[in-house]
């Protein structure tokens, strides 16, 4: 899976219409740089946030999306996203530490943000997990949806625990 190339700027946009309403991905020359997951359909955080980031207009081309949408309809009807998307995020070394971690994580199966931080060689840094899990760009491709607090619960997810429980749910993990 080619991950994490660095210098990247998104100038492409489409939306993708499915059970948790509208996913927004951006996508530069290296690959998808972001994901926004709006259940009202409203894209307008999504180009607010996109113009922050990155400051530029983005340019709306769905067909440069067909392979990434594809994926997504298998995700949604119940399987894993294929390996060999190109992702781009941009974020701390740690961070991108995290969401390599979490790329690692099966279909299905959840870690603990303490079983994360152990696994990046950081122990005790379950906390820090959680908070690159908030920064992560690209949800659903990097799966932050599948890590949970060491006792079991759900914990957070900046697109709201609805949207990670229908995601957990649909991986068949039932909490």
């Amino acid at each position: 899976m080619r991950l994490f190339k660095k210098g990247a700027h998104p100038v492409w946009y489409a939306g993708y219409e499915c059970g948790l309403g509208l996913v927004s991905v951006a996508l530069s020359e290296s690959g998808i740089t972001d994901i926004s997951i709006s259940p009202s359909g409203n894209a307008g955080p999504f180009f607010e946030k996109m113009a922050e980031r990155w400051g530029l207009s983005l340019k709306r081309d769905a067909s440069r999306f067909a392979k990434i949408f594809k994926a997504l309809d298998g995700y949604f009807k119940g399987g894993d996203l294929p390996f060999g998307l190109p992702l781009s995020p941009t974020g701390t070394e740690f961070e991108i530490k995290v969401w390599k971690a979490l790329a690692r994580i099966p279909w299905g199966e959840v870690r603990s943000y303490g079983q994360v931080a152990s696994h990046i060689g950081r122990p005790k840094a379950a906390r820090a997990v959680g908070n690159a899990c908030g920064q992560n760009p690209i949800p659903i491709i990097i799966p932050c949806h599948r890590v949970l607090k060491g006792d079991g619960g759900i914990g957070g997810y900046t697109g709201g625990i609805g949207i990670k429980k229908f995601l957990l749910e649909l991986e068949g993990i039932g909490l």
